[in-house]
């Protein structure tokens, strides 16, 4: 295979996955979450691995996740900042 030729075996995922496809993917999971707070957390873990995924999520469900990454949660979130603290992005 053209993995094997050039040394990537096992160095790549054995497969390809839309970016479509990610993004229906990660919004029915978060669409499980039963509080604001803990979709916040899901989508800044997204966006600290894959910005272009975590926007792309954003855009395509943009009615239904503003509430999520702007007023009222990431007030909530600023007040949690200890419990939801996910990496040194910073806080503003």
């Amino acid at each position: 295979s053209e993995r094997a030729s050039k040394g990537l075996d096992g160095l790549l995922p054995p497969r390809v996955v839309s970016q479509e496809t990610q993004v229906q993917r990660h919004i029915e999971y978060i669409r499980h979450f039963d509080n604001m707070l803990d979709k916040y957390v899901y989508l800044m873990g997204i966006l600290g691995r894959n910005e272009k995924l975590f926007f792309q999520i954003v855009m395509s469900n943009l009615m239904e996740l503003m509430p999520v990454i702007y007023t009222p949660t990431v007030g909530e979130a600023c007040q949690k900042f200890g419990k939801v603290f996910g990496g040194a992005r910073g806080m503003w």
